[in-house]
């Protein structure tokens, strides 16, 4: 019983990871699209690609609320 509760929670964890990796892409390809545009140097909004990952999506969001797009 306890394997099949570790599977499972294995399981959702997983799904969770995955759609909240699907939910950063999409964040990117609306700031892409914004950075097509406008030109970086007379945007407000212009981000340095080194943002990544779960720690730093955060601060992604933070920075579109920024640019209008929250």
């Amino acid at each position: 019983m306890i394997s099949s509760k570790t599977a499972l929670v294995k399981r959702i964890s997983s799904f969770t990871n995955a759609v909240f990796d699907d939910i950063i892409a999409v964040v990117y390809r609306i700031y892409d699209h914004i950075q097509s545009l406008e030109t970086c140097h007379h945007s407000t909004c212009c981000i340095h690609r080194d943002i990544g990952g779960r720690r730093d999506a955060v601060a992604l969001l933070l920075a579109l609320g920024s640019c209008g797009v929250s």
